[in-house]
């Protein structure tokens, strides 16, 4: 095993970086691992022998389209997709207009749906809120990556989104990586887990840097992403690992502080004084006047 992966663990970001990368640099198609949903029930299967076009695409019978499923898992004709409507493509179940967004499936003018030409790979240049991870914590995630078949990152890529997402769990990624890798269990899970170390603490900066979250607030910010906003998530984690732009963040944390009291601990940690008055409620000191937490977020005060 690489032992230049390790270390990249502790990996801080710092708003003056200049040396960076935007994400592995591994690219090609593999056998497909299906996962999807059907009234909320995930289900699993692999196909073997599969017949593909040269752009990499499934060409089994049905395909993309049998996948299709409204949110409560009836199944949805051509003619009646969606941008909510939800289909899978390489072992991930998302919504069209995901899809679309990454090349993988096409809208018409009509506003029929057809598949696309392939994975948007990220340009060289691009817009949006770019947070850079340096050139060597970039290598020690690639150091991680490295057993993977190429063909398998696009697949382990959609498979870690499912589980940032909450639709699977860290021990179902672990498995598929080690199954594509040839790796042992217990090293895939080392891997995985510093990898996702690095895109972690990516994420957690944007927040707290970019739109004041605190360290504190941060877990409970990311729950009501997965349970409240999770098409958008799904987005933001596409742009953070395709792009390492993380804007998505940013606008979903800005949602959150206009709607979200902070908690006292946090309010604490920003030298904003709080007590618990005669009837029991917390309030906080802001701008010469007592007031609640709630309060003082509506106004955008906090």
């Amino acid at each position: 095993m690489s032992d230049n992966f390790q270390s990249y663990s502790t990996y801080v970001p710092q708003g003056n970086e200049e040396t960076f990368s935007r994400g592995p640099q591994i690219r090609e198609e593999m056998p497909i691992h299906r996962t999807s949903s059907i009234a909320g029930v995930m289900t699993e299967s692999s196909e073997k022998n599969i017949d593909r076009s040269d752009s990499g695409h499934d060409t089994t019978t049905g395909g993309w389209l049998a996948s299709a499923r409204s949110t409560t898992g009836r199944a949805v004709s051509q003619a009646d997709i969606t941008p909510d409507t939800l289909i899978s493509f390489d072992g991930m179940q998302a919504k069209a207009s995901f899809w679309v967004s990454e090349g993988r499936l096409s809208k018409g003018a009509d506003g029929s749906y057809t598949e696309g030409a392939g994975p948007v790979e990220a340009p060289q240049v691009v817009q949006g809120d770019i947070a850079p991870i340096p050139d060597a914590v970039m290598e020690g995630v690639n150091a991680a990556l490295e057993p993977l078949p190429q063909s398998s990152l696009d697949m382990i890529t959609a498979h870690g989104i499912s589980v940032a997402l909450g639709h699977q769990d860290d021990a179902s990624l672990t498995r598929r990586f080690a199954q594509v890798s040839g790796l042992e269990l217990a090293d895939s899970h080392e891997r995985l887990t510093a990898i996702k170390a690095v895109y972690q603490k990516q994420a957690d900066h944007a927040i707290q840097s970019r739109a004041g979250v605190s360290a504190a607030d941060a877990p409970e910010f990311w729950q009501w992403c997965r349970t409240n906003h999770q098409g958008q998530l799904q987005d933001a984690l596409g742009k953070q690992l395709h792009a390492a732009d993380v804007s998505g963040y940013t606008a979903l944390a800005n949602r959150w502080l206009s709607s979200t009291a902070p908690s006292l601990n946090a309010l604490k940690a920003g030298g904003i004084p709080v007590r618990t008055n005669g009837s029991g409620v917390n309030e906080c000191y802001i701008r010469g006047s007592w007031m609640t937490p709630s309060a003082a977020a509506r106004a955008g005060l906090v």
